[in-house]
Protein backbone atom coordinates (compact mmCIF):
# COMPACT_ATOMS: atom_id res chain seq x y z
CA UNK A 1 0.00 0.00 0.00
CA UNK A 2 1.31 3.53 -1.13
CA UNK A 3 1.29 6.20 1.00
CA UNK A 4 -1.26 7.70 -1.20
CA UNK A 5 -3.72 5.06 -0.21
CA UNK A 6 -2.58 4.67 3.56
CA UNK A 7 -3.32 8.38 3.79
CA UNK A 8 -6.50 9.53 2.13
CA UNK A 9 -6.33 13.70 1.69
CA UNK A 10 -9.11 16.01 0.28
CA UNK A 11 -11.14 18.58 0.73
CA UNK A 12 -15.03 19.79 1.27
CA UNK A 13 -15.82 23.20 1.77
CA UNK A 14 -13.72 25.05 3.67
CA UNK A 15 -12.18 21.90 5.72
CA UNK A 16 -9.31 19.84 4.68
CA UNK A 17 -9.51 15.91 6.16
CA UNK A 18 -6.36 13.79 6.24
CA UNK A 19 -7.81 9.97 6.73
CA UNK A 20 -5.85 7.12 8.03
CA UNK A 21 -5.96 4.11 6.05
CA UNK A 22 -4.74 1.34 6.92
CA UNK A 23 -7.48 -0.44 9.19
CA UNK A 24 -5.67 -4.10 9.17
CA UNK A 25 -2.85 -2.57 10.35
CA UNK A 26 -4.82 -0.63 12.95
CA UNK A 27 -3.65 2.67 11.04
CA UNK A 28 0.38 2.30 12.50
CA UNK A 29 2.17 5.07 11.07
CA UNK A 30 4.98 4.39 8.31
CA UNK A 31 7.70 6.48 7.28
CA UNK A 32 6.11 7.67 4.05
CA UNK A 33 2.57 8.36 5.86
CA UNK A 34 4.30 10.81 8.39
CA UNK A 35 6.26 12.33 5.37
CA UNK A 36 2.77 12.30 3.66
CA UNK A 37 0.71 14.18 6.48
CA UNK A 38 3.95 16.86 7.05
CA UNK A 39 3.84 17.54 3.11
CA UNK A 40 -0.19 18.13 3.00
CA UNK A 41 -0.24 20.56 6.02
CA UNK A 42 2.98 22.19 5.03
CA UNK A 43 1.10 23.25 1.61
CA UNK A 44 -2.46 24.11 3.67
CA UNK A 45 -0.47 26.13 6.05
CA UNK A 46 -0.72 29.41 3.08
CA UNK A 47 -3.89 27.81 1.55
CA UNK A 48 -6.70 30.37 1.87
CA UNK A 49 -9.30 27.71 0.71
CA UNK A 50 -8.53 25.64 4.05
CA UNK A 51 -9.84 26.93 7.27
CA UNK A 52 -9.84 24.03 9.63
CA UNK A 53 -7.86 20.26 9.33
CA UNK A 54 -10.14 17.32 10.35
CA UNK A 55 -7.87 13.73 11.34
CA UNK A 56 -9.61 10.57 11.61
CA UNK A 57 -9.34 7.12 10.43
CA UNK A 58 -11.14 4.60 7.67
CA UNK A 59 -13.76 2.27 9.61
CA UNK A 60 -12.12 0.08 11.88
CA UNK A 61 -10.55 -0.50 15.11
CA UNK A 62 -8.10 1.94 15.31
CA UNK A 63 -7.70 5.54 15.28
CA UNK A 64 -4.18 4.70 14.84
CA UNK A 65 -2.00 2.20 17.05
CA UNK A 66 0.90 3.88 17.12
CA UNK A 67 4.30 3.92 14.75
CA UNK A 68 5.05 0.64 12.71
CA UNK A 69 7.88 -0.02 14.01
CA UNK A 70 8.69 -3.72 12.47
CA UNK A 71 11.04 -1.60 9.86
CA UNK A 72 12.61 0.07 12.78
CA UNK A 73 13.15 -3.31 14.30
CA UNK A 74 14.65 -5.33 10.90
CA UNK A 75 16.88 -2.07 10.36
CA UNK A 76 18.25 -1.79 13.70
CA UNK A 77 18.97 -5.54 13.84
CA UNK A 78 21.40 -5.38 10.72
CA UNK A 79 22.88 -2.35 12.71
CA UNK A 80 21.13 0.17 10.57
CA UNK A 81 20.04 2.84 12.94
CA UNK A 82 19.22 5.68 10.95
CA UNK A 83 15.94 4.71 9.12
CA UNK A 84 14.90 4.99 12.95
CA UNK A 85 16.42 8.11 13.49
CA UNK A 86 14.71 9.78 10.17
CA UNK A 87 11.10 8.24 11.31
CA UNK A 88 11.66 9.94 14.55
CA UNK A 89 12.72 13.27 13.05
CA UNK A 90 9.86 13.28 10.99
CA UNK A 91 7.06 12.41 13.38
CA UNK A 92 8.02 14.94 15.94
CA UNK A 93 8.08 17.41 13.06
CA UNK A 94 4.42 16.70 12.39
CA UNK A 95 3.82 16.34 16.30
CA UNK A 96 5.55 20.06 16.62
CA UNK A 97 3.40 21.43 13.40
CA UNK A 98 0.02 20.19 14.72
CA UNK A 99 0.84 21.76 17.81
CA UNK A 100 1.28 24.89 16.62
CA UNK A 101 -0.64 24.90 13.66
CA UNK A 102 -1.77 28.53 12.52
CA UNK A 103 -5.38 27.11 11.95
CA UNK A 104 -7.79 25.05 13.84
CA UNK A 105 -7.82 20.77 14.12
CA UNK A 106 -9.70 18.92 14.90
CA UNK A 107 -9.23 14.73 15.76
CA UNK A 108 -12.03 12.16 15.85
CA UNK A 109 -11.41 9.21 17.96
CA UNK A 110 -13.42 6.26 17.63
CA UNK A 111 -10.81 3.42 18.75
CA UNK A 112 -7.46 2.52 19.37
CA UNK A 113 -4.87 5.51 20.17
CA UNK A 114 -1.56 4.70 21.05
CA UNK A 115 2.21 5.84 20.93
CA UNK A 116 2.20 7.78 17.74
CA UNK A 117 -1.64 8.05 16.96
CA UNK A 118 -1.33 10.31 20.09
CA UNK A 119 1.08 12.27 18.36
CA UNK A 120 -1.45 13.14 16.07
CA UNK A 121 -4.73 13.33 18.05
CA UNK A 122 -3.94 14.69 21.30
CA UNK A 123 -1.85 18.10 19.83
CA UNK A 124 -5.37 19.02 18.41
CA UNK A 125 -7.21 22.18 19.01
CA UNK A 126 -10.26 20.14 19.49
CA UNK A 127 -9.72 16.74 20.18
CA UNK A 128 -12.96 14.19 20.11
CA UNK A 129 -13.38 10.84 21.39
CA UNK A 130 -16.30 8.48 21.49
CA UNK A 131 -17.05 5.49 24.13
CA UNK A 132 -15.14 3.12 21.80
CA UNK A 133 -12.23 4.86 22.30
CA UNK A 134 -9.09 3.33 24.11
CA UNK A 135 -6.05 5.22 24.76
CA UNK A 136 -2.63 3.97 26.14
CA UNK A 137 1.19 4.49 26.03
CA UNK A 138 2.62 1.20 26.18
CA UNK A 139 6.57 2.46 25.32
CA UNK A 140 7.98 1.00 28.24
CA UNK A 141 6.83 -2.62 27.54
CA UNK A 142 8.84 -2.14 24.12
CA UNK A 143 12.28 -0.56 25.75
CA UNK A 144 10.94 2.58 25.03
CA UNK A 145 9.45 5.77 26.48
CA UNK A 146 6.15 7.47 25.75
CA UNK A 147 7.39 9.99 23.29
CA UNK A 148 5.56 12.42 20.31
CA UNK A 149 6.11 14.85 23.09
CA UNK A 150 3.83 12.71 25.73
CA UNK A 151 6.18 14.21 28.56
CA UNK A 152 4.41 17.38 28.84
CA UNK A 153 0.92 16.05 27.74
CA UNK A 154 0.83 13.78 30.73
CA UNK A 155 2.53 16.15 32.80
CA UNK A 156 -0.14 18.19 32.36
CA UNK A 157 -3.24 15.64 33.66
CA UNK A 158 -4.77 15.75 37.29
CA UNK A 159 -2.05 15.12 39.85
CA UNK A 160 0.66 11.78 39.22
CA UNK A 161 -2.00 10.43 36.61
CA UNK A 162 1.36 11.34 33.78
CA UNK A 163 3.25 9.15 35.73
CA UNK A 164 0.91 6.37 36.24
CA UNK A 165 0.03 6.28 32.74
CA UNK A 166 3.15 6.32 31.73
CA UNK A 167 4.68 3.68 33.65
CA UNK A 168 2.08 1.37 33.60
CA UNK A 169 0.98 1.64 30.06
CA UNK A 170 -2.54 1.67 31.17
CA UNK A 171 -5.34 1.93 28.92
CA UNK A 172 -8.31 4.42 29.21
CA UNK A 173 -11.59 5.03 28.13
CA UNK A 174 -12.36 7.86 26.00
CA UNK A 175 -14.67 8.99 29.10
CA UNK A 176 -11.49 8.99 31.15
CA UNK A 177 -9.20 10.66 28.24
CA UNK A 178 -11.84 13.82 29.31
CA UNK A 179 -11.32 13.07 32.83
CA UNK A 180 -7.45 13.23 32.21
CA UNK A 181 -7.52 16.06 29.87
CA UNK A 182 -6.56 14.41 27.22
CA UNK A 183 -9.53 14.97 25.04
CA UNK A 184 -11.87 18.03 24.46
CA UNK A 185 -15.33 16.24 23.80
CA UNK A 186 -16.85 12.74 24.65
CA UNK A 187 -19.40 12.15 21.73
CA UNK A 188 -21.85 9.63 21.14
CA UNK A 189 -19.86 7.40 17.97
CA UNK A 190 -22.96 6.92 16.28
CA UNK A 191 -23.42 10.44 16.07
CA UNK A 192 -20.08 11.11 14.23
CA UNK A 193 -21.09 11.39 10.39
CA UNK A 194 -23.16 14.23 11.51
CA UNK A 195 -20.92 15.41 13.68
CA UNK A 196 -18.23 15.69 10.54
CA UNK A 197 -20.91 16.42 8.38
CA UNK A 198 -21.61 19.79 10.83
CA UNK A 199 -17.72 21.00 10.90
CA UNK A 200 -17.42 20.89 7.49
CA UNK A 201 -20.92 23.04 6.84
CA UNK A 202 -19.53 25.41 8.91
CA UNK A 203 -16.12 25.49 8.52
CA UNK A 204 -14.95 25.45 11.66
CA UNK A 205 -15.77 24.12 14.92
CA UNK A 206 -19.62 24.56 15.63
CA UNK A 207 -21.29 23.92 19.51
CA UNK A 208 -20.81 19.81 19.73
CA UNK A 209 -23.77 19.89 22.70
CA UNK A 210 -26.48 18.11 21.09
CA UNK A 211 -23.65 15.24 20.23
CA UNK A 212 -22.27 15.32 23.81
CA UNK A 213 -22.89 12.34 25.96
CA UNK A 214 -22.50 11.91 29.66
CA UNK A 215 -18.99 10.87 30.71
CA UNK A 216 -18.71 8.04 33.20
CA UNK A 217 -15.23 8.24 35.04
CA UNK A 218 -13.58 5.44 36.43
CA UNK A 219 -10.17 6.83 36.94
CA UNK A 220 -11.27 9.56 39.42
CA UNK A 221 -12.16 7.08 42.18
CA UNK A 222 -8.21 5.61 41.74
CA UNK A 223 -6.69 9.26 42.28
CA UNK A 224 -5.78 9.69 45.73
CA UNK A 225 -3.88 6.19 45.81
CA UNK A 226 -2.60 7.33 42.50
CA UNK A 227 -1.18 10.36 43.91
CA UNK A 228 0.67 8.87 47.20
CA UNK A 229 2.19 5.78 44.62
CA UNK A 230 3.69 8.02 41.81
CA UNK A 231 4.35 10.91 43.66
CA UNK A 232 7.02 9.34 45.37
CA UNK A 233 10.78 9.54 43.89
CA UNK A 234 12.02 6.64 42.33
CA UNK A 235 10.47 3.80 40.56
CA UNK A 236 11.95 1.36 44.08
CA UNK A 237 10.01 3.89 46.26
CA UNK A 238 7.04 3.50 43.91
CA UNK A 239 6.89 -0.35 44.01
CA UNK A 240 7.78 -0.94 47.16
CA UNK A 241 4.71 1.25 47.80
CA UNK A 242 2.42 -0.88 45.83
CA UNK A 243 3.91 -4.13 47.20
CA UNK A 244 2.63 -3.00 50.77
CA UNK A 245 -0.80 -2.72 49.92
CA UNK A 246 -2.87 -5.93 49.61
CA UNK A 247 -5.23 -3.80 47.62
CA UNK A 248 -6.33 -5.13 44.15
CA UNK A 249 -5.54 -1.69 42.21
CA UNK A 250 -2.05 -1.65 43.76
CA UNK A 251 -1.02 -5.38 42.98
CA UNK A 252 -2.25 -4.69 39.27
CA UNK A 253 -0.60 -1.59 38.94
CA UNK A 254 2.43 -2.54 40.34
CA UNK A 255 2.65 -6.16 37.98
CA UNK A 256 2.02 -3.66 34.97
CA UNK A 257 4.84 -1.49 35.94
CA UNK A 258 7.50 -4.60 36.18
CA UNK A 259 6.40 -5.40 32.99
CA UNK A 260 8.30 -2.30 31.53
CA UNK A 261 12.03 -2.58 31.02
CA UNK A 262 13.97 -0.85 33.90
CA UNK A 263 15.69 1.67 31.93
CA UNK A 264 12.89 2.62 30.13
CA UNK A 265 11.24 2.88 33.52
CA UNK A 266 13.99 5.34 35.09
CA UNK A 267 13.97 7.55 32.19
CA UNK A 268 10.32 7.78 31.60
CA UNK A 269 10.09 9.01 35.36
CA UNK A 270 13.03 11.58 34.53
CA UNK A 271 11.25 12.97 31.29
CA UNK A 272 7.86 13.58 32.80
CA UNK A 273 8.93 14.93 35.87
CA UNK A 274 10.95 17.16 33.78
CA UNK A 275 8.31 18.22 32.00
CA UNK A 276 6.37 19.39 34.70
CA UNK A 277 8.82 21.78 35.59
CA UNK A 278 9.42 23.11 31.50
CA UNK A 279 6.28 22.80 30.19
CA UNK A 280 7.44 22.99 26.58
CA UNK A 281 6.77 20.27 23.83
CA UNK A 282 10.18 21.41 22.03
CA UNK A 283 11.98 20.49 25.31
CA UNK A 284 10.25 17.32 25.61
CA UNK A 285 10.41 16.06 21.85
CA UNK A 286 14.09 16.91 22.24
CA UNK A 287 14.44 14.99 25.66
CA UNK A 288 11.98 12.31 23.97
CA UNK A 289 14.56 11.77 21.24
CA UNK A 290 17.88 12.11 22.64
CA UNK A 291 16.38 8.62 24.21
CA UNK A 292 14.60 6.91 21.07
CA UNK A 293 17.77 7.91 19.11
CA UNK A 294 19.94 5.59 21.17
CA UNK A 295 16.89 3.26 21.91
CA UNK A 296 17.95 0.37 19.47
CA UNK A 297 21.97 0.34 19.57
CA UNK A 298 22.19 0.99 23.26
CA UNK A 299 18.89 0.81 24.88
CA UNK A 300 16.17 -2.41 24.94
CA UNK A 301 13.82 -1.56 22.29
CA UNK A 302 14.98 -4.46 19.63
CA UNK A 303 14.54 -7.10 22.62
CA UNK A 304 11.50 -5.61 23.99
CA UNK A 305 9.84 -5.46 20.12
CA UNK A 306 11.25 -9.34 19.79
CA UNK A 307 8.97 -10.17 22.56
CA UNK A 308 6.16 -8.41 22.56
CA UNK A 309 5.95 -8.15 18.74
CA UNK A 310 7.77 -10.27 16.86
CA UNK A 311 7.74 -13.47 18.75
CA UNK A 312 5.14 -12.48 21.16
CA UNK A 313 6.37 -14.23 23.58
CA UNK A 314 5.96 -11.40 26.34
CA UNK A 315 9.59 -12.74 28.11
CA UNK A 316 11.62 -10.09 27.34
CA UNK A 317 15.59 -10.72 28.54
CA UNK A 318 16.43 -6.92 30.07
CA UNK A 319 20.06 -6.32 29.61
CA UNK A 320 19.14 -4.20 32.89
CA UNK A 321 16.84 -5.96 34.67
CA UNK A 322 16.57 -4.29 37.91
CA UNK A 323 16.37 -0.41 38.35
CA UNK A 324 19.79 -1.14 40.61
CA UNK A 325 21.32 -3.10 37.07
CA UNK A 326 21.21 0.59 35.11
CA UNK A 327 24.27 1.77 35.07
CA UNK A 328 24.34 5.81 35.98
CA UNK A 329 26.73 6.41 32.79
CA UNK A 330 24.02 5.20 30.47
CA UNK A 331 21.25 7.31 32.03
CA UNK A 332 23.39 10.01 31.80
CA UNK A 333 24.11 9.56 27.89
CA UNK A 334 20.58 8.95 27.36
CA UNK A 335 20.16 12.38 28.70
CA UNK A 336 22.77 14.02 26.67
CA UNK A 337 23.34 15.06 23.20
CA UNK A 338 21.59 13.19 20.62
CA UNK A 339 23.74 11.09 18.43
CA UNK A 340 24.72 13.46 15.18
CA UNK A 341 23.28 16.08 16.87
CA UNK A 342 19.54 17.38 19.17
CA UNK A 343 16.34 17.84 16.74
CA UNK A 344 17.23 20.75 14.41
CA UNK A 345 13.49 21.38 13.13
CA UNK A 346 12.50 23.81 15.92
CA UNK A 347 13.86 26.31 17.77
CA UNK A 348 16.45 24.64 20.17
CA UNK A 349 15.93 25.89 23.82
CA UNK A 350 19.22 24.80 26.52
Amino acid sequence: MTASESVLIGQKGQVGRITLNRPKALNALTLEMVQSICNTLQDWKSDDSISLVIFDASEGRAFCAGGDIGAMYRTGRAGDYEYGHEFWRTEYQLNHMIATYPKPTVSVVDGIVMGGGVGIAAHCTDRIMTENAIFAMPECGIGLVPDIGASVLLARTPGRCGEYLALTGTRLSGADCLYAGLCDHYVRSSTLDALVSQIISAGRMPDLTEFAQPAEFTMDQYQDQIDAAFGLDTITEICDHLDRSTDTWAQETAKKMRSGAPLSLIMTLSLVRAARNHRSLMNALRDEYRFVSRAAEMGEFLEGTRAAIIDKDRTPAWQYPTVESVPEELLQEMRSRAPGGDLTIFRQTS
